[in-house]
């Protein structure tokens, strides 16, 4: 198995066009928990999918099992099949242990498709209580609770939702960062931090799909644009991470180089995601998924509303100091035991730089944190290529950081 953390994509082809075989292919991507593709009882087999499923279990990778007649806009028209076909699928697919759960739907909008994905969530949660439904949000824009929530404030109807459905997993999709503005990289990050700050009110988990084909004026992701995507998101608390798309469909508008193409090729986008994506899990995903997000702050400069890291209010750390004049995150998680981790990321997928902690003198030991904290590295003793000074006040002790770059630090 890759590793822990929990990465896939939108998987949209049908189980009769691609099944088994293709598992391979996800794994050597660098893909932990993915969607199935799409199964149809009226037009596919059943035994396509319990090979998958198979296929899956021997590879460590878990599934959420689209069926089509399991979206939330079927529950909302005939509530009594819904449940006939939740029960039929269930028992076909839900006890096999490659199974995470089944797919609701993606995008509801407004409350009567809110409340259809409600009732769809019961149905499955009182059946398959074992498994976790999941169900997909729009991005949030200005007029949100307006447009989609029926004018609930956003963290009211978090809670509210979460409770009337027992949800307990929350996604949603926002690609903006990849257009020419920059103004949608502030929207990029207005949703994480909205969408953070409402899974950690309602007590859920939070995932997030991001971008990974070029389309409307949206660019093709580089291998840089893949890095900052994946590490912005998983410093900024989201536990799991979906692709849109993986596979390019043909004729599919202005639609181009997804990581697999409209012919079946890899393209130079899978092969950079897979090394983004083996990097991660090697260097930092089973770390992160054994930590607990508290705080992200910005630092350079701050997008979408997310604050400045504050000079002299941390005990150990007085500031962050970006030798380039590049933006940063610095974010807090911690263990289990409360011990604090902190996670800084080169906030641009355009510039490598240099990013520096400036901590105060009481600080007596750097862990430098790799390959999930097994490796742990005196970073005053050993800094090759990196930056450490002492001053009268402060210690200086930073990184080179690629674009879109993570490393991890414990302060003692």
């Amino acid at each position: 198995m890759a590793g822990k953390f929990p990465i896939g994509f939108w998987n949209y082809p049908s189980i009769s066009v691609h099944g088994a075989e293709e598992v391979e292919r996800w794994t050597r991507c660098g893909m932990t928990v993915n969607q199935s593709p799409r199964f149809h009882y009226d037009t596919d087999e059943k035994e396509r999918m319990l090979a998958l499923l198979d296929e899956c279990e021997k590879q460590g990778m878990r599934l959420y099992l689209c069926v089509g007649e399991l979206d939330y806009r079927d529950a909302q028209n005939d509530l009594a099949a819904y449940r006939r076909t939740f029960e039929q699928a269930y028992a076909d697919f839900g006890h096999h242990p490659a199974t995470a759960g089944f797919f609701i739907g993606d995008e509801p909008i407004g409350i009567e498709q809110l409340n259809a994905c409600i009732a769809a969530y019961r149905i499955h949660l009182s059946l398959a209580p074992e498994l976790t439904p999941f169900l997909n949000f729009n991005p949030y824009v200005p007029g949100f609770e307006e447009r989609f929530l029926g004018g609930m404030e956003f963290p009211l109807w978090a809670k509210d939702f979460t409770e009337r459905s027992g949800c307990r997993l929350i996604c949603y999709d926002c690609y903006t960062q990849l257009n020419p503005e920059e103004d949608g990289t502030d929207l990029y990050f207005l949703n994480l931090k909205k969408y953070s700050e409402m899974a950690r009110e309602a007590g859920v988990e939070l995932w997030t799909t991001l971008l990974s084909v070029g389309h409307f004026r949206y660019r093709v992701p580089s291998e840089d644009d893949l890095r900052w995507q994946l590490n912005t998101a998983a410093a900024s608390g989201c536990r799991g991470i979906l692709w849109f798309l993986f596979y390019n469909p043909m004729p599919g508008n202005n639609y181009r180089l997804s990581p697999v193409d409209e012919f079946g090729e890899e393209t130079e986008v899978y092969r950079s995601m897979a090394r983004v994506q083996k990097r991660f899990h090697a260097m930092h995903g089973d770390l992160l998924s054994s930590l607990r997000h508290r705080k992200t702050w910005h630092f350079g400069k701050c997008y979408g509303t997310y604050d400045h890291f504050p000079q002299d209010t941390h005990p150990l750390i007085k500031r962050m100091h970006s030798v380039d004049r590049l933006p940063g995150i610095l974010s807090f998680f911690e263990n289990a035991e409360g011990r604090e981790y902190a996670v800084l990321v080169s906030n641009t997928p355009f510039e490598p730089g240099r990013f520096e902690f400036v901590l105060d003198k009481k600080v007596k030991h750097i862990h430098r944190l790799e390959m999930n904290g097994s490796k742990d590295t005196d970073f005053a003793a050993h800094h090759h290529d990196a930056i450490y000074h002492e001053e009268y006040d402060a210690i200086h002790a930073g990184v080179w950081l690629a674009p879109g770059q993570m490393e991890i630090f414990r302060f003692e």
